[in-house]
């Protein structure tokens, strides 16, 4: 890890020493307001003997756009002074989003989006869906180059996205066209040789080619037996500026995970409660069982903009995963590769907005068991619409939309269409408040949790922007009639003691996120409250708290930018529905939790920053998801740092 560090400095140095073509601006955030206020204060002046002068504008890159303006955002500020593992814990700052933790970082991790299982939730990154279909392990998400994340309300998801993923994200990364070299290290470390480094470099090629490459490593040793682990990632990613309304953007992302699997401790067999807290002594159920995954991602982008009331984002894209899972003998490869194209585009009115949005994807699968191999396909294409009314000087938007899919997974082919309407209510510049409905015909799909004759689903939210306090409240409900019995799987913890997800034909939540900065005291809570009305089982605890207080302020002439406190997280109860890998089903209930951790992080000079989290500072012992104990104390400090720019 040391030598990977020292080899990114030296990268650093060689970069920062070429020569600046047209220097425009210092990096920020993609909000495209600052970008086009940036470009429009610099020029190329030259002067003719008469002191005239001739100005070149430099070229305006066409920035990257969110899907909607009146979503929920996780901004940046907020994200640089988070004391992040990975981007796991930034999902976790969202209303209704639940991280399935092991226990251990690097090992199999999902999550969950308005409490449907992971197999039907999907993440986008800048417009492109990055799941594979299947097991949406958020390992090989790579986060210092997020900008902002985007959450999509759960009656817009199936708008998005395909084979009815109706809860969604899209994470919307920051706009790498920087003119001066640019570069950014992030290096942690932690217990049980924990370690992270990710290195961030952007340049100019030409003055119209720019060149972003961001690799990271995360490694870390055995806890418990059998869960050493490490992960490689990286991205390349080139933007060629034709001019200031046509844009190319071509990315390859690559990761590799190898982890050993343990399958969590061997609970059935401890005598002793205490000993399923010993981490030297406790079982396991699999000693020698690894997990190792392979991933390709590969997109092409077309992005035009020739004036500010319209914008056509075209995508070419590109995803394989494998899957493999060995211990003695081979247990299971998975191979996935897909293909899909995605049209994107919006035009401005007087009062309104005009957005289409089109996509197809196809999908090939290979499944090898023991003494079982199997191979399919499926693909679907849609387009959809939506229209956003403006009234009463904007303080009223009606946006109704619709979409129709075609969807075949194998010899099965069925059209269905999705019909949906938002209403918001801009109360003043820092209030709006809104309310979305969305209604489809479900039929069985493969990767689904539905299976019943109508989806319905609402959503209202009340969205507060003012400078010392930001705040998300939303309720949600989801409504499935004439429900089949149905059990769909999901490998959260892989074969055997995995996880069951139970069809639910009606769930509703609330979710109360809230920043409050009156002065040098800082409030950030975010709450969510799950209401499982007909008592069936939903893998999730009923609600989950996660709320800090901290001392913010600026100190010796603004140089250090102080954020120090304490977060508290509470998880309730919740019953998982596990089968033990031989058929055999059972619920297992888990006690609510609580825990505190201690986190410092300094800003220094706007540049750099500090980082120290005391974890589990109570250390209490209990287990995440059956049978994954919770880390006992421990520490993490680390540093992030935009070098040489």
């Amino acid at each position: 890890m040391r030598i990977l560090l020292s080899f990114f400095l030296l990268l650093n140095i060689y970069l920062t020493a070429q020569e600046n073509p047209n220097r425009v601006f210092k990096p920020d955030s993609t909000k495209q307001a600052r970008l086009d206020s940036l470009m429009q204060r610099d020029s190329i002046s030259f002067k003719s003997a008469k002191h005239d002068t001739l100005k070149v504008k430099p070229l305006v890159p066409v920035p990257q756009k969110p899907l909607s303006d009146q979503h929920t955002f996780l901004s940046f500020d907020k994200i640089i002074r988070t004391d992040y593992r990975n981007s796991q814990n930034l999902l976790q700052l969202l209303p209704f989003t639940y991280i399935y933790d092991l226990g251990q970082p690097i090992q199999y991790s999902n999550g969950s989006f308005y409490g449907v299982s992971p197999s039907n939730m999907m993440v986008i990154e800048d417009g492109i869906p990055i799941h594979n279909g299947l097991f949406n392990d958020l390992n090989f998400i790579q986060s210092e180059g997020i900008d902002s994340i985007e959450s999509i309300p759960i009656t817009q998801g199936l708008f998005y996205g395909n084979f009815k993923n109706y809860a969604a994200v899209n994470i919307i990364n920051k706009e790498q066209t920087y003119s001066i070299p640019y570069s950014k290290i992030k290096y942690y470390q932690g217990m049980n040789d924990e370690g992270y480094i990710d290195g961030l470099f952007n340049l100019f090629l030409t003055k119209k080619l720019n060149a972003y490459l961001e690799v990271s490593n995360r490694k870390v040793s055995t806890y418990y037996a059998n869960n050493r682990g490490a992960i490689w990632n990286g991205k390349i990613k080139f933007k060629y500026l034709l001019n200031d309304i046509l844009n190319f953007t071509g990315s390859y992302g690559y990761s590799d995970l190898k982890t050993d699997y343990n399958g969590g401790v061997a609970y059935d067999s401890i005598k002793a409660i205490s000993t399923l807290y010993d981490n030297q002594n406790a079982p396991v159920i699999f000693s020698s069982r690894q997990f190792n995954n392979r991933q390709h991602r590969f997109y092409i982008k077309t992005l035009y903009s020739p004036n500010k009331s319209s914008n056509t984002e075209f995508s070419l894209y590109s995803n394989f995963n494998r899957d493999l899972i060995d211990g003695d003998t081979l247990l299971l490869r998975n191979d996935i590769q897909t293909y899909g194209a995605i049209l994107h585009s919006y035009y401005d009115l007087k009062n309104a907005r005009i957005k289409a949005y089109g996509n197809f994807e196809s999908s090939k699968y290979k499944y090898s068991y023991p003494l079982v191999n199997q191979e399919y396909g499926n693909y679907s294409i849609s387009c959809g619409f939506s229209f956003d009314y403006y009234m009463l000087d904007s303080s009223i938007i009606l946006s109704p939309l619709a979409k129709i899919e075609d969807y075949k997974f194998s010899d099965i082919e069925y059209t269905y269409p999705y019909i949906g309407s938002d209403l918001y209510f801009r109360l003043n510049k820092n209030i709006l408040a809104g309310m979305s409905y969305g209604f489809t015909v479900s039929e069985r799909d493969f990767f689904n949790d539905l299976e019943g004759k109508n989806l319905s689903l609402f959503e209202a939210s009340l969205i507060l922007n003012y400078p010392r306090l930001k705040g998300t409240v939303k309720y949600f409900n989801k409504f499935v009639d004439q429900l089949s019995p149905n059990l769909n799987y999901q490998s959260l913890i892989l074969l055997n003691n995995m996880l069951m997800f139970k069809s639910n034909k009606r769930l509703s939540g609330i979710s109360i996120n809230i920043n409050a900065n009156p002065g040098k005291v800082l409030f950030e809570n975010n709450f969510s409250f799950y209401n499982n009305k007909n008592d069936e089982l939903i893998n999730l605890p009923e609600y989950n708290l996660n709320s800090g207080i901290y001392f913010k302020d600026s100190l010796f002439n603004s140089n250090l930018d102080l954020k120090a406190g304490f977060t508290a997280k509470y998880i309730g109860a919740a019953t998982y529905f596990v089968n033990g890998g031989t058929a055999k089903q059972k619920a297992v209930s888990i006690s609510p939790s609580f825990t505190i951790d201690f986190t410092l992080s300094g800003m220094i000079q706007k540049t750099a920053i500090l980082y120290f989290t005391l974890e589990n500072m109570l250390n209490k012992e209990y287990y995440l998801v059956p049978y994954y104990p919770m880390r006992k104390i421990g520490y993490r400090f680390g540093v992030s740092w935009e070098i040489f720019n």
